[in-house]
């Protein structure tokens, strides 16, 4: 079953409360930062991590959560994050748009840019974290960013209804249907905000080719042997067309390929549940087989060597990431 992660903000004193909300609940995922507008503040979260995407219920006491500074290189994730209201009402701002959600509406922002969302009386929120690359936005969210949507009909009206029954019934679910689980959901934003911006474009086979290679891709990170040749046999096409495929993407299918590994060395270096994992064995873990070339690569994608980084991540956010639910 997929294991769902929480934590209270009650099992905390109250002057502790705020920073060990954030160092426990968002500082895994990225730098999001809580001022509570109550005293004491209260809050429960539960949170799902299924592959590159992560879904979390938050309910809380008026409180502000926000990224008031660009982040770092090393703190770019890349992320979309889509704010559900589930009840109370909010005000979420980003790139001068300022928009009022209540239940039901929704909205979708950039997570490595400045925001903010309100929650003036309190209230509860579905959180959706999805990799930009997977909502075939092009470069970023663009127009999509920062609009209330929700209020009409067809997906935009029924991705609520999924993600919350999706929440739900995630316990129950068997972990190795996570990955498709995070596809319908990644899939269905995707469909809401063209629908909702009405233009709908068509898929090309070019570019649904593409997206099957990239999931196969993240599917296969740990297999040291997994490369351009491999990939194309499992697609069976030639290496030559692999290429063409991508040669409208940022990346060539070999950087992709390096750039998702070295993705999933940082996520699993920050993790404190693996400090008893060497660093090499770490990279090993995730398809590279030199830990010299790990660590060289790692400090040109993200400036700092992976130690150095390891000890900075843990040293910010030392608590677990949540307390798991005994059950």
């Amino acid at each position: 079953m997929v294991e769902l992660a929480s934590f209270s903000a009650g099992q905390v004193a109250p002057r502790e409360r705020i920073a060990r909300w954030d160092a426990q609940v968002w500082t895994p995922v990225s730098s999001f930062r809580t001022e509570a507008l109550s005293v004491p503040f209260e809050g429960e979260a539960r949170h799902a991590h299924m592959g590159p995407v992560h879904l979390f219920r938050v309910s809380a006491t008026a409180h502000r959560l926000t990224r008031t500074a660009a982040p770092d290189p090393a703190d770019r994730r890349g992320l979309a994050m889509l704010v559900v209201q589930q009840r109370g009402t909010a005000t979420v701002t980003q790139g001068g748009r300022e928009i009022e959600l209540e239940p039901g509406a929704w909205t979708v922002c950039d997570a490595d840019r400045r925001f903010g969302i309100l929650s003036p009386q309190g209230g509860e929120q579905l959180i959706l974290l999805i990799p930009l690359d997977r909502l075939g936005l092009g470069t970023g969210l663009g127009s999509y960013a920062s609009r209330r949507y929700g209020d009409a009909g067809g997906t935009a009206r029924l991705l609520p209804c999924y993600l919350t029954g999706l929440f739900e019934e995630l316990d129950a679910a068997a972990d190795s249907n996570c990955a498709e689980l995070a596809d319908i959901a990644t899939q269905l934003v995707r469909l809401a905000l063209f629908e909702a911006r009405q233009s709908v474009p068509p898929i090309s086979m070019r570019e649904t080719l593409r997206l099957r290679v990239k999931d196969h891709v993240r599917r296969n990170l740990r297999n040291p042997a997994m490369s351009i040749e491999s990939v194309a046999a499992a697609f069976g096409c030639t290496k030559r067309h692999l290429h063409k495929v991508f040669i409208d993407d940022e990346m060539t299918l070999s950087q992709f390929i390096w750039a998702q590994r070295l993705e999933s060395c940082r996520e699993a270096l920050r993790n404190p549940h693996l400090v008893r994992h060497s660093i090499t064995e770490i990279s090993f873990m995730w398809g590279f087989n030199n830990s010299a070339h790990f660590s060289k690569a790692f400090k040109g994608r993200f400036g700092l060597p992976p130690g150095t980084f390891r000890e900075r991540s843990i040293a910010t956010g030392a608590e677990p990431a949540f307390l798991h639910d005994a059950a």
